[in-house]
């Protein structure tokens, strides 16, 4: 059977991505290409990169290419398996907010229209990114303003295949390059032990794709491996998380919710509570922590 044009410039992307940056095209290589042209651009579940053949014939190589290192980066940051309760569609703006800035400052590459990019969330976690857009009006605010501006292509202002209807979040464009929930065969979540099982086995192909770069003399995945690094134990942000959860935040009226202003509603926005509890700290004098440990403490404590 005679391949179409976007197969065609999809097989010459991949090849093209195999002599220039052979760690992320040897990452990329084991995940199954699924034209889908009811995703809006490219998405990924971990195991499959989905794509719309309208996207990808009106798409430049040099970009296209970009986008499937966007896609593979969801897959070695373990984004399809670290969503948990969040918000789809502000998950996927976080983790574009995360990859693209490697993307775009390391790799010196040129997203399509519709890249979300911020420096000022350079080397955050998802995580991070979310927490602060989901408690910052204002940070927000900034990033709906982003996302609209250059997600003026209609195609790219639909709604996302996993938004749920009502929620507060409706609103935010879709992105280039979304990520997906993982899921079984039949389309049902992962178990904890299967999550796992496709984490360790992620890592043991980034752990190749690593030795396969070092051998051709490149080091574009060094970076990742790094960041990577902070992401199997984030424990200053589960902590924050934490706490975030203990000393909630209450709705007020006093600093109205700017989100919706434009739309002539007056509705409270999220405020910390002033008097949420105490927090006690422990120091462990046994021996086993050190001064520079103790130092270090004492500075996450006083961001």
């Amino acid at each position: 059977m005679e391949r179409t044009n976007a197969e065609v410039k999809i097989i010459k992307g991949k090849t093209k991505l195999m002599r220039e940056h052979v760690g992320l095209a040897s990452m990329l290589m084991p995940l199954d290409f699924v034209q889908d042209d009811d995703q809006n651009t490219m998405a990924t579940d971990g195991k499959k990169i989905f794509w719309a053949e309208k996207f990808v014939e009106d798409t430049d190589l040099p970009e296209l290419m970009a986008v499937f290192i966007h896609e593979v980066l969801h897959v070695v940051y373990e984004h399809p398996y670290r969503r948990g309760d969040r918000d789809p569609k502000l998950w996927n703006v976080a983790c574009d907010y995360a990859i693209n800035n490697y993307i775009i400052d390391t790799l010196r590459l040129s997203l399509p229209q519709g890249g979300l990019y911020s420096y000022k969330y350079r080397n955050m976690t998802a995580e991070q990114i979310y927490r602060i857009l989901d408690t910052d009006d204002d940070a927000f605010e900034d990033m709906m303003q982003n996302a609209k501006s250059i997600s003026s292509d209609e195609s790219l202002s639909g709604e996302s295949n996993q938004s749920k209807s009502g929620n507060k979040y409706e609103d935010i464009p879709t992105q280039v390059g979304e990520v997906l929930d993982a899921t079984d065969e039949d389309g049902n979540p992962l178990s904890k032990d299967q999550i796992e099982e496709a984490v360790t086995a992620i890592r043991q192909q980034l752990s190749t794709a690593n030795k396969v770069e070092a051998l051709n003399g490149t080091s574009d995945l060094k970076g990742v491996i790094e960041s990577n690094s902070s992401i199997r134990v984030d424990w200053v942000a589960s902590i924050a998380d934490w706490l975030q959860d203990v000393f909630s935040y209450v709705h007020s009226y006093k600093k109205p919710n700017k989100r919706h202003l434009a739309r002539d509603y007056y509705l409270p926005s999220k405020v910390p509570l002033n008097n949420g509890g105490e927090l006690a700290v422990a120091i462990d004098t046994s021996g086993s922590i050190c001064q520079e440990e103790l130092n270090y403490f004492g500075s996450i404590l006083e961001q």
